[in-house]
């Protein structure tokens, strides 16, 4: 198979799955809503006593909302999975070896956009999942006895506003990464941070050890990254940066903590649990090149000052947290 008809089948696999027929359905079912709640209502007037024209409009207003919701939600959704899409995309092309030309420019198109993460078109229920893991996220932090974190966030800075208010977390102690420039411009402007602490790079980059916050110049306790896609490899790499270089016989080892979500979907067809498998796995054997042993926080919260009550999937996303201890 040639590189071009691979690259489209790539392509295919990672585009989100949403049509202009679903985009007409919704707006076929809205419209159709709105007609018979309005049918109803001149009904009523002609053949119904004034208390049962009341309960129609009444069901008139309730269509016509429900309508609008779903009409929103799906929307919503279909911009999301457009930015998982997009995400997963960005992943497998930087992940060529040899890229080609047209693949250069189409990761440099897809940048040049901007960050496609918009917390607005997540559900109630994500964004609420999301908080309830920058709660663990400062629970963490608090068993590994203090230090510095590292978070990734977009435009709107809710995970570090999140540390910062929620669970009193000094501004100088959270660390981001964040490729897209009008992104970091954003959170330098909202100043919730340092402006030294919001660094314009990837994370896997930002976190290597000779990078901008590699191991060589910052030491970290907790980490909590996302592959903003279905794609692994993002996240082992973010890993590596994290847990640095094997400990030596003059560097004291101490507890950490790391967080990552994963999505589903995309070229990548596995089940969530198997892609977390392999990440943690690659984490695993990391850890013990530093002298360090792996555990699932989720296996014993209690221990951990986290609530058992914490789901580890909402939707498509999975978020699970290791906690890391020397041997």
């Amino acid at each position: 198979m040639g590189r071009t008809e691979s690259s489209y089948k790539a392509r295919q696999a990672v585009r989100p799955v949403y049509t202009q027929q679903e985009a007409n359905t919704v707006y076929l079912c809205f419209h159709v809503a709105i007609l018979g709640a309005t049918l109803l209502q001149v009904i009523a007037k002609m053949f119904l006593n004034r208390s049962m024209q009341v309960v129609l409009a009444l069901l008139y207003l309730i269509s016509c909302s429900f309508a609008l919701f779903q009409r929103t939600a799906r929307v919503n959704n279909m911009h999301r999975l457009k930015s998982i899409g997009i995400s997963n995309r960005i992943a497998e092309l930087e992940s060529l070896l040899c890229p080609k030309p047209e693949e250069v420019s189409e990761l440099n198109g897809m940048l040049a956009k901007g960050d496609s993460y918009d917390v607005s078109q997540f559900t109630t229920e994500h964004q609420q999942f999301k908080a309830a893991h920058n709660v663990v996220l400062a629970k963490l932090l608090y068993w590994c006895s203090g230090g510095n974190v590292f978070v990734l966030d977009g435009e709107d800075g809710g995970s570090s506003r999140s540390l910062i208010e929620e669970s009193g977390i000094a501004p100088s102690r959270i660390y981001v990464a964040n490729r897209h420039k009008q992104s970091v411009d954003s959170l330098v402007e909202k100043a919730l941070l340092p402006a030294s602490n919001i660094i314009l790079a990837r994370a896997e980059d930002a976190l290597q050890t000779d990078g901008a916050l590699g191991s060589n110049r910052i030491s970290f306790s907790c980490f909590y990254l996302d592959a903003c896609g279905g794609q692994t490899s993002p996240l082992i790499r973010m890993i590596q940066g994290a847990l640095g270089k094997p400990s030596g016989d003059n560097e004291e080892a101490k507890r950490m903590a790391i967080g990552f979500s994963i999505l589903g979907g995309g070229k990548d067809s596995r089940s969530l649990f198997d892609k977390e498998m392999e990440v943690v796995r690659a984490a695993v054997l990391m850890a013990k090149r530093r002298g360090m042993v792996v555990s699932h926080v989720g296996d014993d919260p209690r221990r951990y000052g986290v609530s058992e009550k914490l789901r580890k999937v909402e939707g498509g996303t999975l978020t699970t947290w290791l906690a890391l201890e020397p041997l």
